[in-house]
């Protein structure tokens, strides 16, 4: 027919911490440490009603679930179902336009720039290491 539901294609924490590692300079320990301090922070203040605002990616904004009664179905017995909170995430124009085909999205690299400050490897070990002997010579 017309509408066609594509493969569902799940990335985990250990292969967002991966591309973190190739596209950057941080080497896996700090790429891991950073994707772990998010969640908690980023709780953290939607659990004090704060938006948590990532732009160019997205809101994490905080929800309320007002207190009422429910039913369970097999035996049809109310219950009271209690005041909760919650998180909701909207994505970004810029997130959206990029998932849609409208605009380019970054690609992630296989390989971490080279710079100045990067660990980029030497006949005599990484550009770092190199600096670090000159300099205590």
């Amino acid at each position: 027919m017309g509408f066609r539901m594509s493969e569902e294609v799940s990335v985990n924490k250990f292969e967002v911490i991966d591309a973190i590692n190739r596209s950057t300079s941080l080497v896996e320990r700090e790429a891991e440490e950073a994707v772990n301090a998010f969640v908690p922070a980023a709780a953290s203040e939607v659990s004090s009603d704060s938006n948590v605002v990532r732009n160019g990616f997205g809101t994490f904004n905080p929800t309320h679930r007002g207190g009422r009664v429910g039913t369970i179905p097999h035996t049809k017995a109310a219950v009271q179902i209690d005041v909760s909170r919650g998180m909701a995430f909207f994505t970004s124009t810029t997130v959206k336009d990029g998932v849609n085909g409208k605009v380019a999205m970054p690609k992630v690299t296989t390989e971490p720039e080279v710079s100045s400050t990067s660990t980029a490897s030497t006949a005599g070990g990484s550009v770092k290491q190199v600096v670090r002997r000159s300099l205590a010579r």
